[in-house]
């Protein structure tokens, strides 16, 4: 057994991460690690606790570490990422859930939701939208994925976090599930283009699922398209849509949705100050 302080370790974790993290980022993923072996929180961490490391601790650390330089997400490699207040097992099966999307989340909770409200979660990959609003509301929740793989990931944390979820597979740019009519659509599709995939750190576009993440340069809305053709059949009147975008779509996003049928058009921007929220009413 090995006695070391937590803040000398935090340091030695953060400088075997060098190669691959900025110096900042390095030490909020030896604090996580540090977190997810001792219980320790980061601020406590710096209290300069003696911490007893097994072998087999160490050992563990050392693999971390090792995926981690291969730039495989920290949120793998721990199998967990915290979400609105909730822990999700997150793995490769599903997109990494963003803090981009609990902007959604607050937005849905802040303005919309009611006892009676039912809520359709298009592309749920790891379920953090559909479980985190079963949670705090009493929404009747459905979501759909077309990826077996990312659906059995989200019936697990459903049923770690006692969700009560609708599962549903379906691949939304070809079928039309046969689906009862619900008051809000939410979704945070893919919307990556394939042009920017460049652009990316390693650890998205290697690791993430590219199909939770890209769209073709020739047509980058396709979902947002299929989603303001299947809205009228799966939302009520006066329902209200919900979509998560990149940054640069809003204003294309926009023109979709014109016509009699819709109304109250709005993009909300991130705290990052982009266009991240688009919503809109269906009139019916």
């Amino acid at each position: 057994m090995e006695t070391i302080s937590s803040r000398n370790l935090r340091r030695l974790i953060r400088d075997k991460l060098s190669p691959v993290y900025r110096d900042t980022e390095a030490d909020q993923v030896s604090a996580l690690i540090l977190e997810h072996h001792f219980g320790l929180s980061s601020t406590k961490q710096l209290i300069d606790h003696d911490l007893q490391m097994s072998h087999a601790i160490k050992a563990q650390i050392e693999r971390m570490v090792q995926r981690l330089l291969g730039h495989e997400p920290i949120q793998y490699v721990l199998g967990y990422t915290d979400f609105y207040g909730f822990q999700f097992k997150t793995d490769s099966r599903a997109l990494i859930p963003r803090p981009e999307t609990e902007e959604l989340i607050q937005l849905l909770l802040n303005s919309e939701l009611s006892d009676t409200s039912s809520v359709l979660d298009i592309g749920t990959g790891t379920g953090c939208i559909a479980i985190t609003l079963a949670l705090l509301s009493e929404a009747k929740v459905y979501a759909l994925d077309v990826e077996q793989a990312a659906l059995n990931l989200a019936q697990e944390n459903a049923d770690r976090l006692g969700a009560n979820i609708h599962f549903v597979r379906a691949d939304i740019l070809t079928q039309q599930p046969e689906l009862p009519k619900f008051e809000i659509l939410v979704s945070n599709p893919p919307y990556v283009p394939d042009r920017d995939l460049d652009n990316l750190e390693p650890r998205v576009k290697y690791h993430e699922p590219a199909s939770a993440l890209f769209v073709p340069d020739d047509d980058p809305l396709q979902f947002y398209k299929r989603i303001a053709q299947l809205a009228p059949h799966y939302l009520k009147p006066g329902g209200k849509i919900f979509l998560e975008i990149y940054y640069t779509a809003g204003p294309a996003i926009t023109q979709l949705f014109l016509g009699p049928q819709w109304s109250q058009v709005s993009l909300k921007k991130d705290l990052s100050g982009r266009d991240r929220i688009f919503t809109v009413c269906y009139a019916g």
